[in-house]
């Protein structure tokens, strides 16, 4: 087992535990939400579009290759909303994010934003 591996484990670990495959695409309650947003992925940064919002995660569509599990940084353009995640799935340009049990806090401001969005 390498390092990264044995690292994840450990990670998976200490966040307790973790919702199953079904569990996680169960369908939530979503709301559309079209806006540009930065990431950053392993140190690089680049532009994606967020397709769609839920309280647990966010779908979003970027050219960029992702990998499942990987942890993945979102900020809104104006950097007031931010919010980081791991990679739940991977659809050709499309990608799911689950957010971090630790950003729950945050997840209003990402509803809100897509209020507004939304009434423009």
């Amino acid at each position: 087992m390498n390092f990264r591996s044995r690292f994840l484990n450990w990670l998976r670990a200490w966040q307790g535990p973790t919702l199953s495959e079904m569990e996680r695409r169960q369908p939530g309650p979503r709301q559309p939400l079209t806006i540009a947003v930065h990431c950053r992925h392993n140190g690089k940064e680049f532009q994606a579009r967020v397709l769609d919002f839920s309280p647990q995660g966010l779908k979003l569509e970027c050219s960029r290759r992702l990998q499942v599990e990987d942890t993945l940084e979102i900020d809104s353009l104006d950097h007031r909303q931010h919010v980081s995640g791991r990679i739940a799935w991977v659809q050709g340009a499309q990608v799911g994010v689950q957010f971090n049990p630790s950003d729950e806090n945050i997840i209003g401001d990402w509803l809100t934003l897509a209020a507004i969005s939304q009434s423009a």
